[in-house]
């Protein structure tokens, strides 16, 4: 095993203080996405090569949970840059353009594709469920499925039980 994310000061040769997280592998095995503190301190999107090469910033506005769509053309990350309860954005690897894909009340928290580039699955905090006067992380989440085409979201799952972090994976024939 080896940290291919681990940053060493240039004349000091120790390591440095930075938070990496929620790391996710594109589709090919070629490449890491991440969120980091690196740079100004304020965690964003980050990407590198298998070996921890070509290590470069794909936000600047903020940018945390990342995943990548089936084919690897997308990335879907949350950031608070918009909104103090997050919103769910995706980035074109192609294009490096941003587009913000949710405008809705609660804390949104991992999201991920589901079967297509426009089906994204991620949880969701909207309702004050222990009745303390707050919509926050002390609350019951439910896991929501957005359609970006058809800009419509509904929970797939009940308020009755918090759940968390979905994912998809397709069955193979």
């Amino acid at each position: 095993a080896r940290n291919i994310s681990e940053l060493t000061d240039p004349v000091s040769l120790a390591p440095m203080s930075v938070k990496d997280a929620d790391p996710c592998w594109s589709p090919d095995g070629g490449s890491v996405v991440f969120s980091s503190t690196r740079g100004d301190g304020a965690e964003n999107l980050w990407i590198c090569s298998k070996k921890g090469t070509d290590l470069r910033r794909l936000t600047s506005r903020g940018g945390l949970y990342p995943r990548f769509s089936q084919d690897g053309t997308l990335v879907v990350f949350v950031s608070y840059r918009d909104n103090p309860q997050g919103e769910i954005y995706s980035f074109d690897a192609a294009s490096g353009k941003e587009t913000r894909l949710t405008s809705m009340a609660g804390v949104k928290l991992y999201p991920s594709f589901g079967s297509s580039n426009s089906d994204i699955i991620f949880t969701l905090i909207d309702r004050d469920t222990n009745g303390d006067g707050a919509v926050d992380f002390k609350d019951m989440s439910v896991l929501c499925r957005y359609d970006a085409v058809k800009k419509l979201s509904y929970p797939l799952t009940l308020y009755s039980s918090s759940s968390f972090r979905g994912r998809w994976f397709p069955a193979f024939a």
